[in-house]
């Protein structure tokens, strides 16, 4: 064990991304198990601190929760999260491939709702996609995570990082233009949306990334399944516009939902 502080780190991995180690640690106050996101910052010293940038910003119930931060004298940063003891939304998926609808709209409301408490604290999650939603089976209860491509800019701001997974990246971030990324977190949604009830995104039978950028350069709308009842598909339809001054809004999704959903 290693003590850090307030916690002791232990050697049981939890979890393992591109950019860090989760390992379990506990509280020496609370007696309490968390997680230890564990970064390297001499490799990603701007993903350790974006990521802490923007967990300090939030507190939601469908969001991880942010404990604390330190930076160690061998070059690590270490971010201590709550641990969530449940698979992700991508887990579930590949063993059950679809959720039915009406659970998936009682999640969908919930990232809805976190996403909305994003966007008004100025933090974009810039990479929501299944892998990074916690999914409680039993609970129907979801929390976001993995912050590290977050962006944290003012309501009108644009980017130019080019930050994502391709198949739930909007058109505008694949061109690599210049883009608002709260734009971009409503068109990724609308996609995990679309995954949840058919099993697959619209953009999962394409070979490869050269296909998606023809795709997004040539087309002006996606095809969305006919089997989904028409509210629904007109919102999604509104959330995967083209255009980014004219898609919704996260809260006007909101607004959508409760109106006709």
């Amino acid at each position: 064990m290693e003590r850090e502080g307030t916690f002791v780190i232990g050697q049981e991995v939890l979890g393992k991304g591109s950019f860090s180690v989760v390992k379990s640690a506990v509280n020496t106050y609370t007696h309490e198990r968390v997680a230890a996101k564990i970064i390297d910052l001499y490799k990603n010293k701007d993903i350790y601190s974006q990521e802490v940038s923007a967990l300090c910003r939030l507190n939601h119930y469908h969001i991880v929760k942010y404990l604390h931060s330190q930076v160690n004298e061998d070059g690590k940063g270490v971010i201590f999260l709550e641990q969530i003891t449940y698979p992700s939304l991508q887990t579930y998926l590949q063993q059950n491939r679809t959720l039915p609808l009406q659970k998936a709209l009682h999640l969908f409301a919930q990232i809805v709702d976190a996403l909305d408490h994003m966007h008004k604290n100025h933090v974009a999650h810039s990479d929501l996609k299944p892998e990074n939603i916690a999914y409680e089976h039993q609970k129907q209860f979801i929390k976001i995570f993995d912050f590290g491509l977050s962006q944290t800019l003012e309501p009108r701001s644009l980017s130019n990082s080019f930050v994502g997974s391709p198949l739930y990246m909007a058109p505008e971030v694949l061109l690599r233009e210049n883009y608002n990324p709260y734009a971009a977190d409503v068109w990724s949604l609308a996609m995990v949306l679309i995954e949840t009830v058919t099993g697959r995104t619209p953009f999962s039978s394409f070979m490869g990334i050269d296909e998606l950028l023809d795709f997004v350069s040539f087309e002006t709308c996606v095809p969305l399944p006919d089997s989904l009842p028409a509210d629904l598909r007109e919102l999604l339809r509104r959330m995967l516009d083209f255009n980014p001054l004219t898609r919704l809004t996260i809260s006007s999704v909101r607004d959508f939902m409760q109106k006709f959903l």
